[in-house]
C-alpha cells in the first residue's frame, strides 16, 4: 500500500507532457522531456529518474482511464436521460387516462372536407374493417349524438347540427309496423340479414330504415359512448344477441322502445332535412296503423345492404355522415370497462383462441372481430379475390399489397395455394373457438374454483385484466420499474463523469453487483403473473399442450378425476403461489429464507414430475413419432429448483452455477480448465487483452478439457523420449542401427492380394472379390471418407453412398462453402457429412510450456491425420439431436469406410475391390499399396515391426535391407509402398477413436515457428492414421467372430498397378516430381490407354468408305487413330460419369476413332443430360 502511494498519479506533470501528441513512449524520450536541452541542463540520478518515469506512466494511465470514464459516462447519461424523457411521456399519457373520465375533446369544426377524408382513410379505411362495420359504426354514432345531444356542452353544437344534416334515403311507404304486417325493417330481406350476410345496395346514401334500427339499439341498451357501442356492434348480428347483450341495468322493454320510436312526433328528433313533412304523414297514419294497447310491434332487424364503401368518402351527400364518423372515433371513446354493463358478452369478445392482431395490421380490424381475413373484408386498393376467400379479400391479395410494386406479382398457383392454406387455418380456428368460448363462459360464471381446477384458471390471463383500469395499473408498475432502472443508470454515469481517484478507475472493472438487502418490491406482483412465468418455460408448455394425453392414464386417476395434465397444472400453480409469496415478502429479510425453502420444495416437485413425464411421453412412449421428433429439438431441461432470484424476488432463467460462473473473474473459468496442466501462464495477461483477443484465447483454451490439457503433457513427455532415443540410435550407427533394422520384417505373403498378378493368372478370384465389393455397395454398406486436411480442390460424383469429408481448422469454412456453391456435386445434402480435425498446441522443449503466437492467440499446428478418428466420433448438433458422424452412418447401415487422400487424383472413390477384400476376408483394415520403382525410392512401406503392423520409413530400414529381394518372386522384399489409401471397418474406427483418447504415441518434430517474441524453436506433435493399424486385431467384435471360425489376419494388403491408381500431388509446379502437372499427365496417360484399348477391341471396319456419321469408321481411320495415340499426337480425358475404370467405352468407339484420327491436344468425353456422351 505504501508503495502505491509512492507512485501517486496526481504527481505534478504538466498538461503539455501528458497530451497524446507529446507523450513520451520510453525512458529516453522521458529523460529528454524533463531535462532542459539549453545551457542549464538538469541531471537526475538513475534511481530517481526510474521512479519519476514510473510515476509518469501511472499518470498517463490515470488520465486515459478518466477520459474513458467521462466519455462513456456522458454517452450513458444521455441515453438514460432519453429513456427518462420517454418514460415521463408514457406516464403522462397514463395520468391523462386515469384522471379524466373521457378523452380530451378533439374538434373538427375547422377541418375541410379533404382533411376529414384523410382522417377517415388513416383511422378507419386503412385498418381493414369490413364495409358493413364502417356503415354500422357511422349510423350508430349519429344515433348516439342525436339521442344524447342534451348532455353535450355548447362547444359540440356544430357536430350536433351536422348530425341533423345527415342524408338518409326515405323510408319505404305502404308497409305497416304492426305485428300483423311486420315492421318496415322486418319486411326487407329478413332472410339475408338473419344469416349475417350484408349485401350492396344501388343507393349512394344509407336508408332511413337502417338508421332507425340503430336508434332502437341506442334507446334499448342505454348506449352513451363508443366503447359500449363496440360491444353492441360485435354482438347484435349473432343468433343469441339477446343473451349476449343482457345488461346491468337490464335493457329497456322492447315494445316500449318501439312505441316511442314509431309514435307520432318522434321523427323530428331522429330524421334529417325532410323530418317535418314525414312527421306529419306519420302522425296522420299512426291512429289507423297502430291502435294503442292492441298491436305488437315486431323487432327490427339489422341492415341487409349498404351502399359501396367508396360512396362514404367520395359522394358529397355523405359528407355529414363522414364527419360524424370521424368525430365519433376521436371523441366518443371513454375510459371504462364495458363488461360491467354487458358481462355475458365478455366470453364471446375475449375468446382466448381468437388472435387479435394489432390495430392497423393487415387483415385485422380495430375491434379484432373474426380474426384474420374474415369474410367480406375489403381494403383500399382492392386486391385479387382468391379462390376460397368466400367473396372477401384473400390472404394472397394482402401479401401482394404488402409486397408493393417493387416485386413481381404472385402467380395464380401460388395465390391459390396460400388461400387454401388460410381457409384450412380459419376452419380449425373456428372449431377451437367454440370449445374455448364454452370453457371461458363457465369460468366467468364462477362455477369452477381455482383449487378444484387450477388448469382452467391458469389457461388464461387474469380476467380482471380485461378491466382497462387494471391494465393501466400493470402498465404503471412496469413504467415505474423502468424509471428506477434508468435513474440508476443515470447516477452511475454521473459518478463515472466526476471520478477523481485512479483507484476508483481501476476498481470499476472489478465491481460486481450483489443482491440488494431490505429492498421493497418495485411493484406489487400478481399470481397470474407467476403462473404465466412458469408456463412460459418451453418444456412445461410442450408437455402441457402437446405431449401429455387428455385422458386419464390409470384407473386410480380416472376414479379420482385427476389426469396427468391436471397434476401438472396443480404443480405449476403451487410453484407460482410460492413465488408470489416470496416476491411479496422479499423485502422482509427474516422471512426470505423460509419462503425461499418453500419455493425450492415446490420447484423440486415440479422438476421431478417434468423429468419423469418427459421421459415417458417424449422419449420412451410418445403418442406419435411427431412428438418424439419435436422433443429431440429441445435443449436440456433447466430445473426450476436451482434458479436464482433478482433484486425484487422474481425468478430468472439462470441457475446458481450459472450465476457463480458469471460473477467470477473472466480468467477464473480458464484457470479451472488449465488447473494442474502447468499451462496457467496462458492467462497471465488475460485482463489486459482487448475483448476480441480475450474471445479468441478463451475459445482456444476451452476447446480442450482439463483432462485433455493434462493428457497433452504426457504426450509431450513420451514423444520427446521416443524422439531422443531414435536420434541416439541413429547417431551411434553400427550395431544398434542394424539391430533396429533386424526387427523389421516384410509382410506375410498370405496377407498380400496382388491385383495385376490375379488378373493375369486367376481372374476368377479377382472377379469374386469384385462381386463381393459390389454387394457391399448395392446394400448401402460402404462409405467414402475424403481427407481434405490440406488446401487442395475438392470434387465429388453422384450416387447414394455417404461421403464423409474431414477438414482442418485452416480449410473447414472454405471447404463447406465450396460444396454448397457446387450443389454438393449432385449428391443430396444429407448424404454428405463434415467433421473437423483439431489442432494441437506447440511447446517449448526446455520448459514444456505452450508458446504464444500473438497477444491472445496460442501457437497451434495440425495434429496429424490420426485426428480423423476423434473427429468422426465427436458428437455434433444435428436435426435429430447431438450425434457423431459414426453414429449417423451406422444408422444408415454402413459397415466399411474407404479413406481417400485428396492429393491423389487417380484414387478410385468407392472401389469395389477395396470393399470386396474387407468383406470376403473379414478384415478390419485394408491397405492399398503400389510396388516401389526402385530400392532407393524414398517412400514408406508396409511392414511388421516386432510382429506388429506399421508403415516404416525408408530411413528406418536402411539401404542394405531395402535392396533385399523375395526368393519366391524375385521382387523387392519390402515392396508394398504406402499411398495413403485405406479401407476400415466401422468397428475399427470406433475402437481407434477410443484408443486415441488415452494414447501417448505421437511423433515429435523440432520446428522453428513464429511466436510473440519472434521465430523460436518449438515441438510439434503429430499422430498418423496408420499408427493405430497395429491394434486392428484387438477390435472387440473380432474376438466374438473368431470364436465361431478362424479368421484371416485383421490387416490385408491390396497391391495395385501404380500407373492406374497413384498420381500424387506433393510439390508445386516447377519441382522434379509429384506436381499438379505431372499428376495431370498421369491421368491423361491412363485415360488415353483406355481409349486405345477400346479402339483395339473394336471390329476392323464399320463402313465401306469413310463417312462422317457417328459410330461409322473405316479400317484406315482406325489404324490412323491408334498410331496417333501411340505417338502422343493427341490424348484423352474421360469423365468419371462415363467410365469408372475404362469400361463401357465400346458404345462411343466410332466417336473416339474419328476424334483420335483428326484431333490435336487434349480431347474430352463427357456425359450429357440425355445420358449419352459428348465429345
Amino acid at each position: 500500500m505504501l508503495r502505491r502511494r509512492c507512485f501517486n498519479p496526481i504527481h505534478a506533470f504538466t498538461e503539455h507532457s501528458i497530451s497524446p501528441a507529446k507523450r513520451a513512449t520510453n525512458e529516453k524520450e522521458f529523460e529528454v522531456m524533463i531535462t532542459n536541452p539549453g545551457p542549464l541542463r538538469v541531471a537526475y540520478s538513475p534511481d530517481y529518474l526510474d521512479w519519476l518515469y514510473r510515476a509518469y506512466r501511472s499518470k498517463l494511465k490515470y488520465t486515459d482511464e478518466r477520459k474513458k470514464a467521462e466519455e462513456a459516462g456522458e454517452a450513458r447519461r444521455a441515453a438514460a436521460q432519453a429513456k427518462l424523457d420517454a418514460l415521463a411521456k408514457q406516464q403522462g399519457m397514463l395520468d391523462l387516462f386515469e384522471r379524466q373520465p373521457q378523452f380530451p375533446a378533439i374538434h373538427i369544426d375547422k377541418a375541410a372536407r379533404c382533411h376529414v377524408v384523410e382522417l377517415f382513410k388513416e383511422m378507419v379505411l386503412d385498418r381493414a374493417w369490413k364495409p358493413e362495420e364502417v356503415w354500422d359504426k357511422a349510423l350508430l354514432y349519429r344515433a348516439i349524438l342525436a339521442e344524447r345531444q342534451a348532455s353535450y356542452p355548447a362547444s359540440y353544437r356544430y357536430i350536433l347540427d351536422t348530425a341533423q344534416g345527415v342524408n338518409l334515403a326515405p323510408r319505404e311507404s305502404g308497409i305497416s309496423d304492426t305485428g300483423s304486417n311486420g315492421s318496415s325493417v322486418d319486411a326487407r330481406s329478413s332472410n339475408e340479414s338473419a344469416g349475417g350476410i350484408v349485401g350492396q345496395s344501388t343507393l349512394v346514401i344509407p336508408r332511413e330504415d337502417d338508421y332507425m334500427y340503430f336508434v332502437y339499439l341506442v334507446r334499448r341498451y342505454y348506449i352513451d359512448n363508443a366503447v359500449e357501442g363496440h360491444v353492441v356492434l360485435r354482438c347484435h348480428r349473432q343468433p343469441n344477441a339477446s343473451e349476449l347483450l343482457f345488461s346491468h341495468p337490464p335493457p329497456k322493454d322492447e315494445q316500449e322502445v318501439l312505441r316511442s320510436l314509431y309514435r307520432p312526433g318522434t321523427a323530428t328528433a331522429t330524421q334529417g332535412k325532410d323530418a317535418s313533412v314525414k312527421a306529419q304523414d306519420g302522425a296522420a297514419a299512426a291512429p289507423q296503423q297502430r291502435p294503442s294497447g292492441v298491436a305488437t310491434i315486431a323487432r327490427p332487424r339489422p341492415p341487409s345492404s349498404y351502399p359501396p364503401i367508396e360512396a362514404l368518402w367520395r359522394c358529397e351527400e355523405n359528407e355529414a355522415l363522414l364527419r360524424v364518423l370521424v368525430f365519433g372515433e376521436l371523441n366518443l371513446l371513454v375510459s371504462e370497462n364495458p363488461f360491467v354493463r354487458f358481462p355475458k358478452a365478455q366470453a364471446y369478445l375475449t375468446r382466448p383462441s381468437s388472435s387479435t392482431p394489432a390495430p392497423g395490421a393487415a387483415g385485422s380490424s380495430v375491434e379484432g372481430a373474426d380474426g384474420y381475413g374474415g369474410p367480406h373484408q375489403q381494403r383500399r386498393g382492392g386486391g385479387h379475390r382468391g379462390i376460397g376467400s368466400e367473396g372477401g379479400i384473400s390472404l394472397s391479395s394482402v401479401i401482394a399489397e404488402k409486397r408493393g410494386h417493387l416485386l413481381a406479382p404472385l402467380s395464380r398457383n401460388v395465390a391459390m395455394m396460400i388461400d387454401s392454406r388460410a381457409n384450412d387455418v380459419r376452419r380449425l380456428q373456428q372449431r377451437y373457438e367454440r370449445e374455448d368460448t364454452a370453457s371461458f363462459q363457465k369460468m366467468l360464471r364462477g362455477s369452477a374454483q381455482v383449487e378444484e381446477n387450477p388448469g382452467l384458471y391458469s389457461a388464461y390471463s387474469d380476467w380482471s385484466y380485461f378491466n382497462p383500469r387494471a391494465v393501466r395499473a400493470e402498465e404503471r408498475d412496469a413504467l415505474s420499474r423502468q424509471t428506477v432502472a434508468a435513474l440508476k443508470t443515470y447516477d452511475e454515469a454521473s459518478r463515472d463523469i466526476y471520478r477523481v481517484g485512479f483507484e476508483e478507475a481501476e476498481a470499476r472493472s472489478a465491481f460486481r453487483p450483489v443482491e440488494g438487502k431490505n429492498n421493497a418490491p418495485s411493484y406489487v406482483p400478481t399470481l397470474p403473473h407467476f403462473v404465466a412465468l412458469v408456463k412460459k418455460d418451453p418444456h412445461v408448455s410442450f408437455l402441457s399442450h402437446v405431449a401429455l394425453p387428455e385422458e386419464y392414464n390409470t384407473a386410480s386417476h380416472a376414479a379420482a378425476g385427476v389426469s396427468e395434465k391436471h397434476q401438472l397444472e396443480k404443480l405449476v400453480v403451487q410453484l407460482a403461489r410460492a413465488l408470489y409469496r416470496m416476491a411479496l415478502e422479499f423485502h422482509k429479510e427474516r422471512l426470505r429464507r423460509v419462503n425461499r425453502q418453500k419455493v425450492q420444495v415446490a420447484a423440486s416437485l415440479l422438476d421431478r414430475f417434468m423429468t419423469e413425464r418427459w421421459r415417458v411421453h417424449c422419449v420412451a412412449h410418445p403418442s406419435s413419432e411427431g412428438v418424439r421428433d419435436m422433443a429431440r429439438r429441445f435443449s436440456a431441461y433447466v430445473p426450476f429448483e436451482g434458479r436464482i432470484l433478482d433484486e425484487s424476488g422474481f425468478p430468472t432463467d439462470a441457475r446458481m452455477e450459472d450465476y457463480e460462473r458469471w460473477m467470477a473473474a473472466p480468467s477464473a473459468a480458464l484457470l479451472t480448465v488449465l488447473a494442474g496442466s502447468g499451462q496457467e501462464h496462458l492467462v497471465d495477461d488475460y485482463d489486459a487483452l482487448s475483448p476480441s483477443e480475450q474471445t479468441t484465447l478463451a475459445t482456444q483454451i476451452l476447446s480442450y478439457t482439463n483432462a485433455q490439457w493434462k493428457h497433452m503433457n504426457v504426450i509431450l513427455r513420451d514423444s520427446l523420449r521416443h524422439l531422443n532415443s531414435s536420434n541416439a540410435a541413429a547417431g551411434t550407427g553400427g550395431g544398434n542401427a542394424a539391430k533396429a533394422a533386424s526387427q523389421i520384417t516384410p509382410p506375410p505373403a498370405d496377407t498380400i492380394i496382388n491385383v495385376p498378378a490375379l488378373l493375369a493368372k486367376r481372374p476368377s478370384e479377382l472377379a469374386a472379390i469384385r462381386a463381393a465389393g459390389m454387394r457391399v455397395v448395392a446394400n448401402g454398406e460402404g462409405a467414402v471418407l475424403l481427407m481434405a486436411g490440406g488446401s487442395g480442390t475438392l470434387g465429388a460424383g453422384r450416387g447414394t453412398m455417404p461421403l464423409l469429408v474431414t477438414t482442418s481448422d485452416q480449410n473447414d469454412t472454405v471447404t463447406r462453402q465450396f460444396f454448397h456453391e457446387h450443389n454438393f456435386f449432385g449428391l443430396l445434402p444429407d448424404q454428405v457429412f463434415f467433421s473437423r480435425q483439431c489442432s494441437l498446441p506447440c511447446y517449448d522443449e526446455a520448459s514444456g510450456r505452450v508458446l504464444m503466437e500473438a497477444r491472445g492467440s496460442i501457437c497451434l499446428a495440425p495434429g496429424g491425420n490420426a485426428g480423423v478418428y476423434e473427429s468422426l466420433a465427436k458428437a455434433s448438433a444435428t436435426t435429430s439431436g447431438s450425434q457423431s458422424v459414426l453414429a449417423q452412418i451406422e444408422a444408415r447401415g454402413v459397415r466399411y469406410v474407404q479413406i481417400v487422400s485428396v492429393d491423389n487424383i487417380l484414387a478410385r472413390v468407392g472401389d469395389p475391390y477395396f470393399f470386396g477384400v474387407a468383406a470376403s476376408c473379414q478384415a478390419e483394415v485394408v491397405l492399398k499399396t503400389v510396388p516401389k520403382v526402385s530400392a532407393a525410392e524414398k517412400v514408406g512401406v508396409v511392414a511388421q515391426v516386432d510382429g506388429e503392423w506399421a508403415v516404416v520409413e525408408y530411413t528406418e530400414i536402411g539401404d542394405r535391407r531395402s535392396a533385399e529381394k523375395d526368393p519366391a518372386t524375385g521382387e523387392l522384399a519390402f515392396n508394398c509402398g504406402n499411398i495413403a489409401s485405406h479401407c476400415c471397418s466401422l468397428d475399427f474406427l470406433a475402437f481407434a477413436a477410443t484408443y486415441m483418447e488415452t494414447s501417448t504415441f505421437y511423433h515429435a518434430a523440432r520446428k522453428t515457428i513464429p511466436t510473440i517474441n519472434g521465430p523460436a524453436p518449438a515441438i510439434k506433435l503429430e499422430a498418423f492414421i496408420f499408427d493405430v493399424f497395429r491394434y486392428a486385431k484387438d477390435v472387440p467384435s473380432r474376438a466374438e467372430r473368431a470364436k465361431k471360425a478362424p479368421l484371416p489376419d485383421a490387416l490385408q494388403i491390396l497391391q495395385v498397378d501404380r500407373s492406374m491408381e497413384f498420381a500424387p500431388i506433393k510439390n508445386a509446379d516447377g519441382a522434379a516430381a509429384d506436381t499438379p502437372m505431372t499428376a495431370a499427365q498421369l491421368l491423361l496417360d491412363l485415360h488415353t490407354k483406355w481409349v486405345a484399348e477400346a479402339i483395339e477391341a473394336a471390329p476392323g471396319t464399320c463402313a465401306a468408305a469413310s463417312i462422317s456419321t457417328p459410330g461409322m469408321y473405316t479400317t484406315q481411320e482406325r489404324a490412323t487413330a491408334l498410331q496417333r495415340l501411340r505417338d502422343g499426337q493427341c490424348c484423352w480425358e474421360i469423365s468419371p460419369l462415363v467410365s469408372y475404370e475404362g469400361e463401357g467405352l465400346a458404345a462411343y468407339v466410332g466417336q473416339l476413332i474419328h476424334r483420335s484420327a483428326t484431333g490435336i491436344g487434349v480431347l474430352g468425353l463427357e456425359e450429357t443430360t440425355a445420358g449419352t456422351a459428348s465429345i
